[in-house]
């Protein structure tokens, strides 16, 4: 069980860290947005934080919402 957790939550992050690698250009941009940056309305959590508790379907909507012009 412990071990299909984890998948899960790895499955989750790469998508995450995939769809801001493309917004942002790099790699290591990517990965210090998702560990650093407090993402808006989800109370100063970042995307790393809310993928860890199983938001990482609201971090998708919120990066796809920020890209199509709509402010969080």
């Amino acid at each position: 069980m412990l071990v299909e957790i984890w998948y899960h939550w790895c499955m989750d992050a790469d998508d995450v860290l995939a769809k801001i690698e493309r917004r942002v250009g790099s790699e290591a941009l990517a990965h210090a947005w998702y560990r650093s940056k407090p993402l808006p309305g989800f109370d100063g959590r970042t995307a790393m934080q809310l993928v860890k508790s199983g938001k990482a379907q609201q971090v998708i909507y919120y990066i796809d919402a920020v890209d199509t012009g709509v402010y969080a």
